[in-house]
């Protein structure tokens, strides 16, 4: 008790600064599966551990009676304003989830509070030599300014403000020189330049959707892919200047011009380059919503944070080292340099985020950035339900053993790019082929979740029926059925490729439907999970043990004791007519529905909780939904808010049935002739996929 009595101030401020580190890392370690949660828990344990600590200095100061008493544990008044710094946050993560944006008053109030105990605190017991109080005043400065950019940085990145200043659709407010000055003197530079190009944007006509869809089709029809159209060198600035300049997270609609304009630009990457600049897109708006960049990134803040803090922090150094220590604790003494310097260190730190900045090409390649596509199979799951790991030997509870699944039991692949090509190829399919310039077309096109492809091979009439139920019944039966069919003995190694490209989209689902629902559309029912491998336990009884997916998949295939229109019957019956057509067909048939049920759930998701599914780190859905905006397809605000016309629509009820059951979405399409293929490349040992039209012509109404 009285070593902890003696050393418990020092633990708390020492294990406070390293708490910082941990943070200002955090922007990159939040990423990562492994480390998030030890993120997590520094963001929240933080504040709790510099206020405990102020509160220490406090209580420890009253306590002293004597002059000795009160000399020994000055120098515990000086890491009073480091304190502040620490409570400020660090650049990199002002915010770890979306609801922290919004609690910014509730910062306010802690920043008038804390701010009144550390200077009452320090004008009370302050009783050391002038050269180490100018340390401390110096310190203060940096303090109090850092902890008040906490708030005013959560508010700025609040929905409400981030959505206002995102819109370009209200005229700029007339302001006095002052108050235009302190806009400029506060606005992040990327931002302010936005804004601006959004407005001589906004100024052009704005199109009809019929306009729009008739632009779009042909805008499609004549652009090529332009691999090397642009030099390697300043492609970057090209692309900015031209298209990402709308925040689609937060659900703002572009206008038409926009959207045509961005669609054109941006066909006219390749896939590489597509993909680095969704990720480009991507580091952009997160940054606004979950760090302080849109204060570090302004004219004041730049100043601030690489000129005035760092100079400050090492000039409370340097007096330091300078003052008198006669009579301090040693271990104080130790303490205060430790604090010193990693106030100093963290302000300095800050110009490593400058090598990203200055070499963006340099770091790709050497720091590579990787989607994983994160994987959850129904029948690995009945597998450890049946032959328990370990790990789930130790849980008792199946809430337990749901959450060691949920967090321990996820895969990931690295499929992302294959995944993002054939989404891109369906949607030109989309305007090339199907749209082709009609507004009702592309409305039903938006709505397709699997009716497309089964109409194209003449399969609608014998599983059409599996659309036809909610879309995460949908989605459960066709991952058992892909599952099932995925073990159907096959020669074909380039069918198997095909086929494993849609089993990593078809997990990735499940993924979804088991870990986040909501992600994966309004209303979906995690205990669909459970319930399916529920069925499968009732179907195979007794059955001797089973090792892995493939041993179960047969001998659910074997098995004929099914209850009629339980989910486990309905997925064994599409198995069945599925593995009935030939190979090829099977595979096109699979992928494609895959295909279009990611389009479709991604086409309703909000662009607010994209956004806050990112805070977990970078996701697949997340790509796929970006590059749905940008290649120009229904995003869910526009769905909700544009004014419908029952004449235009020849029948808006047959859209509404599609959204709603999917049979409805198809009628035939001329000559049963293949539309589009799905095929596998096996170059250098990577799955690529390609939507292609043999014989348009071919082609009627849907």
């Amino acid at each position: 008790m009285k070593w902890w009595e003696e050393w418990q101030l020092r633990i708390l401020v020492l294990g406070s600064l390293f708490i910082q580190f941990i943070l200002f890392f955090g922007g990159t370690l939040r990423n990562s599966r492994k480390a998030k949660f030890i993120v997590w828990l520094a963001y929240i344990v933080g504040d709790a551990v510099a206020i405990y600590a102020l509160a220490t200095i406090f209580s420890r100061q009253k306590l002293h009676k004597t002059d000795e008493e009160v000399k020994a544990g000055s120098l515990e008044v000086v890491w009073v304003p480091v304190l502040l710094i620490h409570l400020g946050g660090q650049f990199t993560i002002s915010a770890y989830s979306l609801e922290d944006n919004e609690l910014w008053r509730r910062h306010v109030i802690t920043l008038v509070t804390q701010v009144t105990v550390a200077m009452y605190v320090f004008c009370k017991w302050w009783s050391c030599d002038g050269t180490l109080l100018v340390a401390a005043i110096l310190l203060f400065v940096i303090g109090i300014i850092k902890f008040a950019e906490k708030p005013w940085a959560l508010r700025r990145a609040s929905f409400e403000r981030v959505q206002s200043s995102s819109s370009s659709l209200s005229p700029p407010r007339k302001q006095t020189t002052f108050a235009a000055y302190w806009t400029w003197c506060t606005s992040n530079y990327v931002e302010y330049n936005e804004a601006l190009k959004n407005r001589r944007m906004e100024r052009e006509e704005c199109e009809s959707l019929e306009d729009y869809v008739q632009k779009a089709s042909k805008a499609v029809q004549d652009t090529v892919a332009a691999t090397n159209s642009h030099e390697e060198e300043g492609w970057g600035d090209w692309i900015d200047s031209t298209i990402g300049h709308t925040n689609y997270f937060v659900d703002v609609i572009a206008p038409y011009s926009v959207r045509l304009t961005e669609l054109q630009c941006f066909l006219k990457l390749d896939a590489l380059r597509r993909y680095q600049f969704m990720d480009r897109y991507f580091g952009t708006k997160f940054s606004i919503m979950y760090s302080n960049s849109r204060t570090f990134g302004s004219p004041l803040g730049t100043i601030l944070h690489v000129i005035a803090f760092p100079c400050l922090g090492i000039a409370s150094v340097v007096l330091f080292a300078k003052s008198r220590k006669d009579g301090f604790n040693v271990n104080d003494i130790r303490v205060t340099y430790v604090l010193f310097c990693g106030a100093a260190a963290l302000e300095l730190s800050l110009y490593l985020l400058f090598i990203p900045v200055c070499f963006p090409n340099f770091m790709l390649r050497c720091f590579p950035s990787t989607t994983w596509v994160f994987q959850s199979n129904l029948l690995s799951y009945y597998a450890r339900k049946k032959k328990p790991t370990f790990l789930m030997k130790l849980a008792p509870f199946n809430f337990l053993r749901d959450l060691v699944n949920k967090s321990w039991y996820v895969g990931h692949v690295q499929s992302a790019g294959d995944i993002l090509q054939i989404v891109t190829e369906y949607a030109v399919y989309g305007w090339k082929f199907y749209i082709n310039g009609d507004a009702a077309r592309y409305k039903r096109f938006n709505n397709f979740r699997g009716q497309l492809i089964l109409n194209i091979h003449g399969q609608m009439e014998e599983i059409g029926w599996s659309l036809s139920t909610r879309f995460d019944e949908s989605v459960l039966v066709w991952h058992i059925a892909t599952d099932l069919c995925l073990h159907y003995p096959t020669e074909n190694p380039q069918i198997l490729g095909a086929t494993e490209l849609s089993k990593h989209i078809s997990n990735y689902m499940m993924y979804l439907l088991f870990t986040q629902p909501e992600v994966l559309i309004p209303g979906a029912r995690p205990s669909l999970y459970s319930s399916a491998s529920d069925e499968i336990d009732l179907l195979l009884g007794n059955s001797e043990a089973l090792d892995g997916e493939e041993s179960i998949a047969r001998t659910i295939l074997k098995a004929k004791k099914t209850t009629e229109g339980t989910l486990v019957h309905r997925a064994c019956k599409l198995a069945e007519a599925l593995m009935g057509l030939d190979q090829n067909t099977r595979c096109r048939v699979i992928q494609g529905v895959w295909t279009e049920m990611l389009c479709y759930s991604v086409s309703r998701r909000r662009g607010y909780l994209q956004i806050k599914s990112m805070g977990g780190g970078k996701d697949i859905l997340v790509h796929v939904w970006v590059l749905w905006a940008f290649m120009g397809m229904e995003t869910w605000v526009e769905r909700y808010h544009r004014f419908e016309h029952s004449e235009e629509d020849g029948g808006a009820g047959g859209v509404g049935a599609t959204a709603a059951g999917g049979v409805g979405a198809a009628a035939a399409v001329g000559g049963g002739e293949e539309a589009y293929c799905v095929g596998v490349s096996s170059s250098s040992g990577s799955h690529t996929s390609s939507w292609e039209a043999d014989q348009s012509e071919g082609i009627t109404a849907v």
